[in-house]
């Protein structure tokens, strides 16, 4: 077919798509495609946003771990506890922090699949030691968050705050525990064996660290 005087002057098929005619269902599917596309982009980019804020956040989870076995190294070595429950006080405090982070829209980075709830619901060291499990204090959800990237595609981009912070709270559970029961509590000098359930927590404290990495 020729094409028209004016379509010859603008350049253009048509000026809408009633001047395609039946090729209206592949511009419309291509502009979809390249919709969609933009879209996947802009997730991508979401979900890589949030796996560097979790990233920044488990770096320090991590290192509370390692304060906690220093801590609790340094009060076996010195047969000195005077310290050491407020240190754990200290950490405990700040992982709560981490693990209960918000992101700039205020979706709780470790809910996972419920990140409009904290994910952390014992706040406070008696909560904790009141528990009837380290698992009943985690409230995320049951999946890690994720993101669509391309049709049918869905990556995981999210760590859930119990997979992150299960073990670090079960060796804070544990020496808050010990510390209320009866052999504690623990102050200035230890005794054999206090000393001796200390030394335990020293690789508990190491595998909480480990565990986050």
């Amino acid at each position: 077919l020729n094409p028209t005087p004016a379509q010859v002057a603008s350049g253009n098929a048509a000026s809408d798509y009633t001047g395609y005619g039946d090729k209206t269902a592949a511009l419309e599917a291509a502009q979809s495609a390249a919709s969609r596309a933009g879209a996947y982009k802009t997730a991508a980019q979401a979900g890589a946003d949030q796996a560097n804020l979790q990233d920044t956040q488990l770096s320090t989870l991590s290192s509370l771990a390692d304060q906690l076995r220093q801590a609790v190294t340094n009060a076996v070595a010195n047969n000195d506890g005077t310290t050491l429950m407020s240190s754990v006080q200290g950490i405990f405090d700040q992982a709560v922090q981490v693990l209960n982070s918000q992101d700039i829209n205020g979706n709780y980075l470790f809910g996972g699949n419920n990140n409009a709830t904290p994910p952390v619901t014992a706040t406070t060291l008696s909560a904790l030691d009141a528990a009837p499990s380290v698992a009943s204090i985690f409230a995320n959800g049951a999946t890690p968050a994720s993101v669509t990237i391309g049709d049918g595609q869905k990556v995981s981009v999210g760590v859930l705050a119990s997979d992150a912070g299960t073990q670090l709270m079960q060796t804070i559970k544990d020496i808050v525990g010990y510390n209320g029961g009866s052999n504690g509590p623990i102050s200035s000098a230890l005794n054999s064996t206090q000393a001796n359930f200390l030394s335990g927590e020293i690789q508990s404290a190491t595998t909480a660290s480990q565990s986050v990495n």
